[in-house]
């Protein structure tokens, strides 16, 4: 059995001027332990599908299923990052992951103890000198970095992430993307990964499969499995034919979509 199952699921909102269609019929399983990425175009219902996911509102029509129970709202088995950093602005970089550390349960550790946690996350992220710092202090990638280490201290078998890494520059990028995959990687077993990007090459180096979404509204237009082994070097495959046809693959396959968009003709992959 999966660990996610997304069976047929419909989505629609009302746009003013009537029923829009957001998600039409996405289905597709990720499994114990995988990192899944998610792409597609703007537009395509990756963010809305992450929020059903989470369990923040229900899908219109079909079923998620998370080890075979339906999901009914939030759980303290799914953490998640969001585009939009989601700090209090009122609280100091540490204070955001102890209380939220806090919510998950952990109200009888002792304040030290959660503290150290925080701090330890923080210093992960490149951000041990901001542990004081409120989020007003904070450039955009800064916040963003103490999502991404407030979700990884909540250490939940199962990790949403809404294009974590999208204010975040190139070098830290990188070193985060490759931070996710020690932790991703360590202890007893792997955290279940739903990962939702538009950079291809950010998912081909991530994933273990790679769920392409087409626009207007959102389904899945092809699920391509990652052949690269584990661990990964990054410059050792991107330099490979291999990586190349993958690229062009996805490439094409957000190629058509926007075609279809402007009128032309679909391309033959």
């Amino acid at each position: 059995m999966a660990k996610i199952d997304i069976n047929d699921v419909y989505l629609e909102y009302d746009s003013g001027s009537g029923r829009q269609a957001a998600l039409d019929g996405v289905s597709f399983s990720v499994g114990e332990g995988e990192f899944v990425s998610v792409i597609g175009s703007s537009g395509c219902g990756k963010s809305t599908l992450l929020g059903l996911l989470a369990g923040l509102m229900p899908p219109s029509g079909g079923e998620i299923l998370i080890d075979g129970d339906r999901v009914t709202g939030t759980g303290k088995d799914r953490s998640v990052v969001f585009q939009h950093y989601s700090l209090f602005p009122w609280m100091s970089a540490r204070g955001n992951i102890v209380f939220a550390l806090k919510q998950q349960g952990r109200n009888g550790c002792k304040p030290s103890a959660l503290r150290e946690k925080a701090d330890r996350y923080l210093g992960l992220v490149g951000l041990a000198d901001a542990a004081r710092k409120f989020p007003r202090e904070l450039s955009g990638g800064m916040q963003q970095r103490v999502a991404i280490a407030r979700a990884l201290a909540l250490d939940s078998p199962m990790l949403l992430m809404d294009e974590p890494f999208g204010a975040i520059d190139a070098k830290n990028r990188a070193g985060l993307q490759e931070l996710l995959l020690d932790l991703w990687d360590c202890g007893d077993g792997r955290k279940t990964v739903v990962f939702v990007t538009h950079d291809i090459d950010e998912a081909i180096f991530l994933s273990d499969k790679i769920v392409v979404m087409s626009s207007g509204p959102g389904r899945v237009k092809e699920e391509i499995p990652v052949p690269f082994p584990r661990p990964r070097e990054r410059e050792g495959i991107v330099r490979t034919a291999a990586y190349a046809a993958l690229r062009n693959r996805i490439v094409l396959l957000f190629y058509d979509d926007l075609a279809k968009a402007i009128g032309g003709e679909e391309v033959v992959i």
